[in-house]
C-alpha cells in the first residue's frame, strides 16, 4: 500500500508536467519480478504510457538508486522523488 501511494502521487505529478517520464526503482527479493517491474505494471495498467515510463531494477538502497539515477539519466535532469 505505500508504494500504491508513492505511485499514486508520482502519476498525479506526472499529469501536470509536460514531458515528464516516471522512473520506479526495487530489486528482487523473492519473486519473479522485481519491485521495479511490478511497480512499472502497474503504473502503465494506471494509464501511463510505456514511453513514459523506466525503471531502475537492481538497487536496493537508497543511495544505489541515487546512483543508478545518475548514472543512467546524467547530473543534469530535474528529478522529483516521491517518498513517504
Amino acid at each position: 500500500l505505500i508504494t500504491q501511494g508513492r505511485l499514486n502521487e508520482g502519476i498525479r505529478l506526472h499529469h501536470q508536467l509536460d514531458s515528464s517520464m516516471i522512473i520506479v526503482s526495487g530489486f528482487r527479493a523473492n519473486g519473479v519480478r522485481s519491485a521495479g517491474e511490478v511497480t512499472w505494471l502497474a503504473a502503465n495498467s494506471l494509464g501511463v504510457a510505456p514511453e513514459h515510463l523506466d525503471s531502475l531494477n537492481s538497487p536496493r538502497t537508497t543511495a544505489q538508486e541515487a546512483e543508478a539515477f545518475k548514472l543512467r539519466f546524467g547530473k543534469e535532469s530535474n528529478l522529483i522523488l516521491v517518498s513517504d
